[in-house]
């Protein structure tokens, strides 16, 4: 009987250590010139394993670190966007226009160059 309460503890002692990782939920939505785009991917940079894909409304959900800025790369139409996520912002728009595209080509050269 001992060690039944002593595995139970055990169990719940891990669970609760893992429940208590250092991530938020940021959602946001894809959009181009305000229409909406369906399935396209978004990843965390560095993370590519942490995806998230939009759905029939645009919408996104994404688990990234709390706590520091993250950056978020979005494959849009056989094109590659970075975007700047803050670390107190828990909702983005992305909206593919020239401004995204410069900011992300600014971006993207940068992480390049710090990954020589």
């Amino acid at each position: 009987m001992k060690k039944i309460c002593l595995h139970i503890c055990l169990l719940f002692s891990t669970a609760f250590l893992f429940s208590q990782n250092e991530s938020k939920v940021v959602e946001g939505i894809l959009s181009t010139d305000g229409e909406i785009y369906i399935g396209q991917i978004i990843y965390e940079h560095g993370n590519a394993l942490n995806r998230a894909t939009t759905q029939i409304d645009g919408d996104f959900e994404l688990r990234l670190p709390k706590g520091k800025p993250s950056i978020i790369r979005v494959d849009f139409c056989f094109q590659v966007f970075y975007y700047e996520v803050p670390a107190d912002v828990y909702f983005v728009k992305i909206d593919i226009n020239k401004k995204t595209r410069r900011k992300s080509k600014r971006l993207g050269s940068k992480l390049k160059r710090s990954h020589k």
